[in-house]
């Protein structure tokens, strides 16, 4: 047995041509279903990826305890930098996190320093947080960009050393 294939038919040993078209409609039934499984797999992978903004999502991440328990771990945490003491700096520290979808906290970075070691001490405290409870998309855990402020306020000019 033999089959020849050429540019416009596929003859068997009977003789019975089959027009390309058929192998054509075939052929493409077979690319059209190969790209449609990968574009979905990549917008699949792409969603599972994806960073949402805080206010994309249904549910915001939230540091276990509240906002109230954040702030008690903050203020144990934090020790103020002796050259923000020695010069009297005082101020909001931003630092920008991504919350994952197991809580843990990735992607630590200073978006506001008023210096004097601000920054690098509110990172380092942020650093220590432990695991928070995730953000959620229509039920689903997602990875959010989230935003923490933290203030840096001296309480009087005798507590500089």
């Amino acid at each position: 047995r033999s089959i020849k294939f050429s540019a416009f038919s596929i003859v068997n040993q009977k003789n019975k041509t089959f027009k390309m078209k058929n192998l054509y409609i075939l052929l493409a039934f077979f690319l059209l279903g190969s790209v449609t499984h990968l574009t979905y797999a990549q917008a699949e992978n792409d969603s599972t990826n994806r960073v949402y903004e805080f206010f994309e999502i249904t549910e915001a991440p939230q540091f276990i305890g509240g906002f109230e328990e954040m702030n008690k771990f903050l203020s144990s945490q934090i020790i103020y930098p002796k050259e923000a003491l020695d010069n009297s700096i005082e101020g909001t520290v931003v630092v920008k996190i991504i919350v994952e979808k197991d809580g843990s906290i990735t992607y630590i970075a200073i978006v506001r320093n008023p210096g004097g070691g601000l920054g690098e001490e509110g990172e380092r405290v942020v650093k220590l947080m432990p695991k928070w409870k995730p953000g959620y998309q229509k039920d689903m855990p997602v990875r959010v960009q989230f935003m923490i402020p933290i203030r840096f306020k001296l309480t009087s000019k005798k507590t500089k050393k």
